[in-house]
Formats: structure tokens, sequence, C-alpha cells
């Protein structure tokens, strides 16, 4: 008795109610962001008498190293930013300001963003980015870059409380049509193998067109027949019968 397990695709009703709406932000919004953002370093770093960072480098920065160098920063200090936590003890006072300063820039993130909405450590996958609604805004830091990973409903708060996304233009693209027929026409190498012999390097050697190299590969044995997948490895399809069809040799395909 066989048990038949549930597919763990969705049905065509269920996507509709359950998969996710797809959001793109226009450049207008995504400026929009970045500006209001800037706005609120901008005040922050005038409140605490920091000067003005340089332009955005290629040099990305951590949380840490952001803090880090914002205490370099603050109080000019000659060793390098990776010493900087040696540099001073817990109960300094400088080290006391350094941090408090990171506190209140991260307090007023949190209050335009919605809380801790910005400090979501959910991985988001590469490409979907432009979709989801989640936006990766790049501040000038002091030594390098930091980066905020906004989640769509902090970016909606930014624009003004929700203001709508753009919709995406579905207009030109093509309809949509089932997996099997969307890789109906695609190519796939089949490569069918016989059993491997072993020849010396002499035997290599002295071989020469027309020679025939006896295999060991009985035809009553079935052979391999394995498909080339983009990892360049090869994978066991299905084994087959060697045979010949319209005078060309050809498989026969089994399970």
């Amino acid at each position: 008795m066989s048990v038949q397990r549930p597919s763990p695709l969705l049905s065509l009703a269920e996507s509709r109610q359950r998969a996710k709406e797809l959001l793109c932000w226009s450049a207008e919004q995504r400026l929009q962001v970045h500006v209001r953002l800037c706005e609120v370093f901008d005040r922050w770093r005038s409140d605490w008498g920091l000067s003005s960072p340089d332009s955005i480098t290629g040099n990305p920065l951590t949380d840490r190293q952001a803090e880090d160098a914002l205490a370099l920063q603050l109080f000019g200090l000659p060793t390098a930013v990776s010493n900087l936590g040696s540099a001073y003890s817990e109960s300094s006072v400088a080290q006391s300001i350094a941090k408090d300063a990171w506190v209140d820039w991260r307090s007023r993130l949190e209050t335009i963003l919605g809380g801790d909405a910005m400090w979501d450590d959910t991985p988001v996958a590469p490409g979907w980015t432009t979709w989801n609604g989640h936006l990766k805004i790049h501040l000038p830091w002091w030594n390098g870059t930091w980066s905020l990973d906004l989640p769509a409903k902090s970016v909606q708060l930014l624009l003004g409380g929700g203001q709508a996304s753009k919709p995406v233009d579905l207009k030109g693209l093509p309809p949509l049509v089932s997996l099997g027929k969307a890789i109906a026409e695609e190519s796939v190498r089949l490569d069918v193998q016989f059993k491997p012999i072993s020849l010396t390097l002499g035997q290599i050697q002295a071989l020469r067109f027309g020679d025939v190299v006896p295999i060991n590969h009985r035809l009553e044995n079935p052979i391999a027949v394995e498909i080339h997948k983009e990892d360049s490895a090869m994978h066991l399809l299905c084994y087959a019968w060697l045979g010949q069809r319209d005078g060309m040799v050809a498989v026969e395909l089994t399970q």
C-alpha cells in the first residue's frame, strides 16, 4: 500500500492568497529615503560636534567598526581603530561618551524607522531585494561606509506613513506557463557511461587510427545514462541498453 504525500507546492488558489506582494521602489522614492536618513545623520553629527565624513568609500564597516570609528573621530586617537578597545578601560570617560553617542545614533534611527524594524536579521536572498521592498542605504562614515538594510515597513514610514510603492509593470512580459512547458525546449547534455577499462601509458602511446580497443562491458549489462548539470558534475539519470535504430547506434532507456 502506497501513501501519497501532499505536494510541497501551493495550489493556484493558495498562491493568490498567500503569495507576498511584489514591491519595487522608484528612483525618486529611493532618493527620498536616502535624503531623509542623511538629514537625521547630519543633525545627530552636529549635536555631537562631529565633522562631516569623507565621501562614500569602498570600505564597508560592521556595526562594531563603525562604533570604533566614531570614538576615534570624537577624540582623535592616534591608535588604530582595531586597537581602540584596549586604549580605554570600560570606566574611561572618553569611552563612555563615545558609547553614549553611538546609542543616541541608534535611538534616533529606531525612532524614525518604527522601533526595532531596521534590526531584522532575516537574511534576504540576493536578487530578491528589488522586489520584496527591502532597500539598502549606504551612508558615508569615518574610515568607510556604513549600510542599512531597511525592510519595507521602515521604507514606508520614511516615505510618509505608508506611501504605496511603485506597482510592478507586467506589460510586455510573456504569459505564465507551467514549469514543464517552460523547460520543454531546453537542451540537456546526456553522457552514456560504459564500464571503464584500464590501459598502460605505453598502450595509450602506441594507439593508432583504426585500432580497436576491446572494452569489458558486456552487451547484456545495462549502461549508465548521466545528466550534465551547471555545476559540471555528472548525476545519474537512469540506465539503458545498447542497441541500434535506423542504422545508428542508440540506447533504450530503462528504470
